[in-house]
Formats: structure tokens, C-alpha cells, sequence
């Protein structure tokens, strides 16, 4: 320490009395809050499509994305429908195939029983020339035999813009040889003719390249829900017609066996978001909470059970909502308490503490700062960094804090180091998916 006397200045000598009076530091708590991020991030997202089979809570996490954040708006009812299409499309190409019609006719005129083993009943994305169309069918032609395609009956209006000649990619339902599955059609308008072998695509949709809508991100919420009825044996009174209690020869209450029951009802709600143009995993997870009725000994007077899941959803709705957006968290971080027998120090230490007693944050970290460089003091030091993210945030308290740790080397102030670093990072992490 260089000087015992400069720690002192400025102090009046009422306040060096008091505060000698009361002995050594006592460890005070101080708050310390950051932000921790979100468990489904959606860094880079405007607009969300929710889809959910309970529409209280497609409700509920609509207003915490858009009124809760003020940054997401949701997608329209036929933006929906868009994104469905594509989804679809991704869906039945996940266990397809993807061929040419050469390549198709090719294995079908070479062994029809083989190639159908290959292909029967799935679905194929082929690409080829438009040879010849008619009304609800295309023709993928190759020279006497062909691949055609039944095109699903909420797409016949692109046939209308075809030329023969155009190159398009389908994705169909193949029944090989055979007759075309009705996968789709309502009616087949018209079957195309002609010799060679035919290779048959039914419940067929052009093949959409990428999804170029405005939807970011979907979000997919499944609410499921299981209910029990538990029994207790108990007894009641029995009552006589006049409404009194039967008694016994004794005098007593006389009692009969009755069975009374409750409703349990367990609410699951299952969460996943994924970006809607390359179906990437955004985050998922899922939150559970029951209840159950009182018991009563006629089950039509317990509780409906949609009334009890709408009843239970807010738990589980509140936990979600933590993990769509970031979360602000707040700690009680104690104060370091010094072990000087230094009265001047102490007095001094004293003083700090009751600065940050009054939540003058930032006084007292420039106070205890001021203590710690003349008198290197550990507590000194360590509430100066603690006091310092609570002031000035967390970046500031990490340079003060590794200084702490170089000079003492310090257990407590090496953990302390590393939750302010976590944190920061978590601060940054949110800001990041918060677009800030």
C-alpha cells in the first residue's frame, strides 16, 4: 500500500468515526442482469408462418412475436398456401427418385417386373421435352415411347402456357406401365394415345427451383393432450328424508361407501422452426404441465377437459415464449468482503459499500476503484469490476476483472471472469438474433 493517509482524504472525520464504529465490510448483493438468447434463432427473419393444430396457442405466440418484439410480422393465410406447395414438393422428393424419361422407358422396355419393383407407387422427378399435351396430361416423349405425365388438377392451368418443345421438370406419382394412380385427379380428361411403351406419372406438379416467397421461417407448434380418471374410496353421511344425519343405536353418524373421482389432464406442447427455403433447423424443443379437478363423486360435474387444457396450455405457453425470443435475466451478485485490519482501508471500504447499499452503482465502482489502485486491496478490486458491469455493462468489468485475475491470480475472480464472459457473449448472441 503506498499510503494509508490518502485513502482517507476527503472523508470527514464523523463519517472515518461511523464507519470504524461498524467494523469491517459487510457483503452486500448487487444486481446484474443480461440477456439470454433464444433457444429458436431467428437471426436474419422478418416474416414467420406459424402452424399450429391449437389455435390458442397459435394466438398466443402470434402477439409475443409481433407485439412482444415489435420486429416479426406473420404470414398471411395464402402466403401459407405458397409455402404448403413447396413444402409438399420437398416432402414427396424426400424418399423420390430423380430420372430422365430415356433413363425410365429405357429400364421399363428392359424388364417392366424389375424397373416397377424400382419405381412402382413412388415419387419421380423427371425432367424432359414436351413432345405432345392434351387437356390434363403431358407427354415427355422419346422417340416411339414416351413418359406421361397426368398433371394434378390444381395445376392445369400452367399446361395452357406449354409449347412443345419446352423443357420441364415434373414430379408425379409413377404407376409404371399401368394405368395412372388417381393421386389428385378428379377425372383424367384424356389419355394420351399412341404405340410404344408409356410410362404413366399421375397426381404430377411442376417442379418449383426454390422457394422465393416472402416467408423467412416456420414455425410449427403441436399441441397433444392425455387425460386419466383416477378413484378414491371414501364415505358420507347418509341422510334421512327429513335431512338429518342416520345415526345408530349409539347415537353415532351412520356412513356409506362411496367412490369419488378426478380428472388428470397432461398438456405437451412440441415446438420446431426451420427456414423455409432450405428446411435448416432453426430450433425445437417441447414443454409439458398437468393438473387434475378435485375430486368428486359424479364425473359430468368435473371440469371439461377442453377447459382444463386451455386452463394448463399457459404454463407451457410461457415457457415457449422464453424460447422464441430473448430472455432478459437478472442476478444478485455478492460483493467481495475485505479482510484488511487496515482502519483507514477498512473505513474506506465501508464508505464504497454504502454507495452501492444506495444502488449508486456507478459512484461506487469509481470508489472502490480509486481504493484498489492505491491500496491493491482484493475485495477493493473485485467490486470495482462487479459494480462496473452493473454501470457501464459487461465488456468494461472483463478488462477490469482479467486485470484482478493477472495481479492475484484469484480463484473467485477466475469464475467471475468466466460468467462475465458468458454473459457478454449471450448479450451479444441476442443482439445479434434481435437484428440490434
Amino acid at each position: 500500500m503506498r499510503s494509508k493517509k490518502r485513502i482517507g482524504q476527503g472523508m470527514a472525520l464523523a463519517a472515518v468515526l461511523a464507519a470504524l464504529a461498524t467494523g469491517c465490510q459487510t457483503t452486500a448483493k448487487v444486481p446484474v442482469s443480461y440477456t439470454e438468447p433464444a433457444k429458436v434463432n431467428f437471426d436474419g427473419v422478418s416474416k414467420i408462418g406459424i402452424d399450429s393444430n391449437n389455435s390458442e396457442a397459435e394466438t398466443y405466440i402470434t402477439n409475443v412475436l409481433t407485439t412482444g418484439t415489435g420486429r416479426y410480422t406473420i404470414a398471411t393465410a395464402e402466403e401459407m398456401v405458397e409455402l404448403g406447395k413447396w413444402q409438399e414438393q420437398q416432402s414427396l422428393l424426400a424418399d423420390g427418385v430423380e430420372t430422365s424419361p430415356a433413363n425410365l422407358v429405357k429400364e421399363y422396355n428392359a424388364n417392366p417386373v424389375r424397373a416397377d419393383g424400382n419405381y412402382d407407387g413412388k415419387w419421380l422427378k423427371v425432367t424432359g421435352a414436351v413432345t405432345d399435351f392434351k387437356s390434363g396430361a403431358v407427354r415427355l416423349g422419346v422417340g416411339g415411347d414416351s413418359v406421361d405425365v397426368y398433371i394434378i388438377g390444381s395445376e392445369l392451368g400452367k399446361v395452357a402456357d406449354l409449347n412443345k418443345g419446352d423443357t420441364i421438370t415434373v414430379i408425379g406419382r409413377c404407376s409404371g406401365l399401368k394405368l395412372p394412380y388417381s393421386d389428385g385427379i378428379t377425372e383424367i380428361l384424356d389419355i394420351l394415345g399412341g404405340g410404344g411403351n408409356h410410362v404413366n406419372l399421375s397426381g404430377a406438379r411442376f417442379f418449383i427451383p426454390e422457394y422465393t416467397g416472402p416467408v423467412d421461417a416456420l414455425l410449427k407448434l403441436n399441441e397433444t393432450h392425455t387425460e386419466e380418471i383416477e378413484s378414491r374410496e371414501t364415505k358420507e353421511p347418509i341422510i334421512k328424508e327429513d335431512g338429518t344425519e342416520a345415526k345408530d343405536a349409539e347415537g353415532k353418524t351412520v356412513y356409506r361407501p362411496v367412490t369419488e373421482y378426478r380428472k388428470l389432464v397432461s398438456v405437451t406442447l412440441e415446438y420446431k422452426a426451420v427456414d423455409a427455403r432450405n428446411g435448416t433447423s432453426l430450433g425445437k424443443g417441447s414443454q409439458s404441465h398437468k393438473t387434475s379437478t378435485d375430486f368428486n363423486k359424479d364425473t359430468s360435474k368435473l371440469t371439461a377437459t377442453p377447459a382444463l387444457v386451455s386452463q394448463v396450455l399457459r404454463t407451457p405457453l410461457g415457457k415457449i415464449k422464453n424460447d422464441m425470443v430473448p430472455t432478459r435475466v437478472t442476478l444478485s451478485i455478492k460483493l467481495a468482503k475485505s479482510d484488511t485490519k487496515d482502519k483507514v482501508l477498512t473505513a474506506a471500504l465501508n464508505e464504497a459499500a454504502k454507495l452501492a447499499k444506495a444502488k449508486d452503482y456507478a459512484a461506487a465502482a469509481k470508489a472502490y476503484g480509486e481504493i484498489y489502485a492505491d491500496s491493491k486491496d482484493f475485495a477493493a478490486g473485485y467490486n470495482q469490476a462487479v459494480l462496473t458491469e452493473v454501470a457501464h455493462g459487461a465488456e468494461k468489468a472483463i478488462v477490469l476483472m482479467q486485470e484482478l485475475v493477472k495481479a492475484s491470480d484469484n480463484p473467485e475472480a477466475k469464475a467471475m471472469l468466466g460468467q462475465m464472459q458468458g454473459r457478454n457473449s449471450a448479450n451479444a448472441r441476442s443482439a445479434a438474433q434481435m437484428g440490434k
